[in-house]
């Protein structure tokens, strides 16, 4: 899997359809003009080797990512719920789980990507600092036998 990403990395980069600006300074390297970075740069470089195939590919790869991510996600919060519910079995702590995660999915599709992008941070860090005390309140329990 690796060899393959970096493969097309390469292979995307040799079209020259990219950009080298360091942050408050001239462009290195100006190929696509004055186009803000982000997916565009490869929807461009496979537009460039397969004419009018760049923009649908990009779309259906960011669905897919975007699918598989969010089910990761949500999979992984509710295991985590679990955890720390321990052996109650209330449901309300499940719904209110999932009515949270779609209403951050609808508030980020509905507005800029930079947000999008920070909501999906702040949801993993979130998630980063729960398996944290979930790890270490498991290990708390089997350092005691």
């Amino acid at each position: 899997m690796v060899r393959m990403t970096c493969k097309l990395t390469s292979m995307l980069i040799s079209t020259g359809m990219y950009n080298v600006t360091p942050n408050g300074k001239k462009p290195l390297v100006n190929n696509l003009g004055n186009i803000n970075p982000g997916s565009i740069y490869v929807q461009k470089a496979i537009d460039s080797a397969l004419a009018g195939f760049g923009y649908p590919f990009v779309a259906i790869a960011i669905l897919f990512f975007s699918f598989t991510t969010i089910l990761a996600y949500c999979y992984s919060a509710e295991i985590n719920l679990g955890y720390v519910m321990g052996k109650a079995k209330q449901a309300w702590p499940k719904h209110a789980l999932k009515f949270s995660i779609l209403a951050v999915i609808f508030y980020g599709s509905t507005h800029s990507s930079e947000l999008a992008w920070g909501l999906g941070d702040l949801g993993f860090g979130g998630m980063a600092w729960l398996n944290v005390f979930c790890i270490f309140s498991y290990l708390s329990k089997h350092l005691r036998y």
